[in-house]
């Protein structure tokens, strides 16, 4: 039987992952082993070993793979070594964040009790990402007993099998049996360029089971311009709502945080600015920082809690919320530092909580602060009111479409009928007439099928059925 990494980076329809699996399989542990396979990024394909030793059970889709592997009872030497490790590195309550490996990055905390981060990222173009790295601006989540991340979740750049200048949304769970998450989404075959402005939304949903990420492009300048998150209307978005990790719950006090409900009082999230080196040292990689400046950006990011249990269902229209100081004010502090194997040289500027300048070079080694006047509007100013559109001529009923703009994006899909274009994203209208005008915003999502095939939903309501006029949308 062929290896399934014979077929890295081919396309796929769903009947060739079932020649992957030697056919003595069969029943329950064809599937998984089907499931497994179909699981595995396209560029990250190869056989599998999955083990449970609770159990005893050993399962491959190739069963010449696990001939030689055996059970041996180690639990009394197990419970011993788990004493010593307990007693010699497990901290109590590690706040704050302990040093790091893997790459160069910087990170911003919160305080404990802050579950939920919002704001806008800008990636560079300025990059120098070797072929197996991958550099990032995202999220991530602590508990109060973990020594790293439990979470990270936002923008991956230069992640396999995109280019420097590509960026993608990710989930990357730490634990034994977990890592990025696959399934779930919407959109999440949506890839933004470098230079765009980004909105990032992150947190645990009220009741500490849920966690949800969301990622889309503003429909303003967040450079240049405040606005509520309450009034942001994002496109070309990719978002999920999964599970929230075991190690977020497990422990989890929830309180009041500053005087906001808090799912958990003693964990943290934090703002991260990395390169993922592949190798564990130096290697010339750069993010932001390669030529003498720095140009990874950050603007009105808030940190708190979610306060709603946000929509879950595409068809819903309610939106997450999310509660902040009036101040702004959400870091505890800031590690600006490379791995534990080398020094990278690391930039940055800060103008507030909310908003700043950083960036990374391997090929440095020491930190800069930076003074860049005048980088950042104080106080930004409101989004400009648009220019009324002209008025427009009702129908018999009285009503007509006076205005509308479209935010649509496509990506390839990969479905039965192999790699597709599949279009995704929103038209707004405004419907005027009958003395007021009225916003609807009809918006095509993946259906979740796996046939590379959409749906639509309106927010709030279908404007034909709303207005009882059938010339309507």
């Amino acid at each position: 039987m062929k290896s399934f990494s014979e077929v890295v980076a081919q396309d796929l329809a769903d009947g060739d992952y079932d020649k992957f699996v030697d056919h003595s399989i069969v029943g329950a542990d064809r599937k998984m082993a089907i499931d497994f396979l179909r699981m595995m990024p396209k560029n990250m394909r190869g056989d599998f070993v999955y083990v449970d030793p609770a159990v005893g059970k050993i399962l491959s889709n190739r069963v010449d793979l696990v001939g030689n592997i055996k059970f041996t009872d180690l639990s009394s030497s197990k419970q011993q070594s788990l004493n010593r490790t307990m007693s010699s590195t497990r901290h109590a309550m590690s706040y704050p964040p302990e040093f790091g490996n893997g790459g160069p990055f910087i990170r911003n905390y919160s305080y404990q009790g802050e579950n939920a981060l919002y704001g806008y990222a800008t990636p560079p173009c300025d990059t120098n990402i070797p072929s197996r790295d991958s550099a990032g601006m995202y999220f991530n989540a602590y508990s109060g007993n973990s020594g790293g991340s439990v979470l990270d979740a936002g923008l991956a750049q230069g992640l396999a099998p995109y280019d420097n200048q590509t960026l993608n949304a990710f989930i990357n769970i730490a634990g034994a049996g977990n890592g990025y998450l696959f399934h779930g989404w919407t959109n999440l075959n949506q890839t933004w360029h470098c230079g765009t402005h980004l909105g990032m939304m992150f947190g645990t949903l009220v009741g500490g089971t849920m966690e949800m990420l969301a990622i889309g492009v503003p429909n303003y300048d967040p450079t240049q311009y405040q606005l509520p998150p309450s009034l942001a209307i994002w496109s070309n978005a990719a978002w999920n709502f999964f599970p929230v990790p075991t190690a977020l719950r497990t422990g989890a006090n929830p309180g009041t945080w500053n005087d906001i409900p808090s799912p958990c009082l003693s964990c943290y999230v934090a703002r991260m600015f990395t390169i993922a080196e592949a190798g564990g040292g130096p290697d010339g990689s750069c993010y932001g920082y390669c030529n003498g400046s720095i140009s990874g950006r950050w603007d009105q990011v808030v940190g708190g809690n979610l306060t709603n249990d946000c929509s879950q269902v595409a068809q819903q229209s309610e939106r997450c919320t999310i509660e902040y100081q009036s101040n702004g004010s959400w870091i505890a502090g800031l590690w600006d530092i490379d791995d534990q194997t080398h020094h990278g040289g690391v930039g940055h500027y800060y103008n507030t909580d909310q908003d700043g300048m950083e960036g990374l070079n391997d090929n440095y080694t020491t930190s800069t602060i930076f003074d860049l006047p005048g980088t950042f509007v104080i106080p930004l100013p409101p989004v400009p009111t648009p220019t009324p559109a002209p008025p427009c001529t009702p129908d018999s009923y009285g009503y007509c479409v006076q205005s509308h703009s479209s935010s649509m994006s496509w990506s390839y899909c990969t479905g039965p009928n192999g790699n597709v274009r599949e279009y995704t994203g929103s038209i707004a209208y405004i419907i005027g007439g009958a003395g007021n005008n009225a916003s609807y915003t009809m918006y095509t999502i993946d259906d979740g099928s796996g046939s590379c095939t959409t749906t639509f939903y309106w927010d709030p309501n279908e404007p034909s059925q709303d207005f009882g006029d059938p010339n309507l949308p």
